[in-house]
C-alpha cells in the first residue's frame, strides 16, 4: 500500500495519471472527497485499467490522511512516495486557486496568516517524509514537467514525455485555472521569515 503525499499543486494528479497508464491499476483520491476519483474514472476510461491488478495507491495532501489510513490498516505494510515542487511555486499556485485567496486579500494580518499556514503545511510534509521510518521515495515535479523518464522505486521506469497522458491529466483536473494572482502571493512568501527555511529544506530534498 502506497501513499502519494504532496503539498497541493505539486503534480500529484499528473503522477497518478502516469501511474495508472504505466501499471494499469487505479489510484485513489483524497479522503472525504467523493469527486476525487481515479484518473481512469475521470477520463471515462481513456486510461485502460486491468481489473485483475490490485495495487492500493492513495493520494494525500495532509499528514492526517496518511496517519488515518495507516491506523485503519495497521496490518498492512505501507510505503511513502512524496511528490515535491519548489515551495514558492507550489504555495503561490495553491493559494491563488483556493478559497484561501479571499482571506489573503482581507487584511495584512490575514495575508500573513494565510502565508504562514501554508508554509507550515509545506514544512510539515517535508518533515514527515524525512522522519518516515518505512520504505520511501521522492519524485520531483520539475522532472515530471520536463518530460523526463524517471526510475521510480515503486512503479518502475515511467516516461513522462507522453503528451497524450499529460493531456488527459490536465483535462481531468478540476481545480481553478487562474494564474494572474501568483505574483503578489510569491512576494508575500518571500518576505516571510520562514522563506529561507523553505528553500533550505527543498534544496536538501532535491539534492539527494
Amino acid at each position: 500500500m502506497i501513499h502519494l503525499l504532496s503539498y497541493p499543486r505539486s503534480g500529484n494528479h499528473l503522477y497518478r495519471a502516469f501511474i495508472e497508464f504505466h501499471t494499469q491499476t487505479m489510484t485513489h483520491g483524497s479522503l472525504n472527497s467523493p469527486t476525487d476519483k481515479s484518473i481512469h474514472e475521470k477520463t471515462n476510461g481513456q486510461i485502460s485499467i486491468d481489473s485483475a491488478k490490485v495495487k492500493y495507491v492513495y493520494k494525500s495532501h495532509f499528514i492526517k490522511e496518511v496517519l488515518h489510513r495507516e491506523f485503519v490498516n495497521r496490518e498492512q505494510i505501507w510505503k511513502l512516495n512524496m511528490i515535491v515542487r519548489d515551495p514558492i511555486d507550489a504555495i503561490s499556485s495553491h493559494v491563488a486557486r483556493s478559497r484561501a485567496y479571499t482571506s489573503f486579500l482581507s487584511s495584512k494580518f490575514d495575508r500573513e496568516q494565510t502565508i504562514e499556514n501554508n508554509i507550515e503545511n509545506y514544512l510539515n510534509i517535508i518533515s514527515f517524509y524525512k522522519n518516515y521510518s518505512g520504505d520511501k521515495d521522492v519524485i520531483l515535479y520539475s522532472d515530471m514537467i520536463s518530460g523526463k523518464t524517471i526510475n521510480t522505486k515503486f512503479f518502475g521506469s515511467i516516461d513522462f514525455s507522453r503528451q497524450d497522458i499529460r493531456g488527459l491529466a490536465q483535462s481531468s483536473q478540476t481545480s481553478l485555472k487562474g494564474t494572474s494572482k501568483k505574483t503578489i502571493i510569491r512576494d508575500a512568501i518571500l518576505t516571510s521569515p520562514y522563506s529561507q527555511t523553505l528553500k533550505f529544506l527543498y534544496d536538501e530534498i532535491i539534492s539527494k
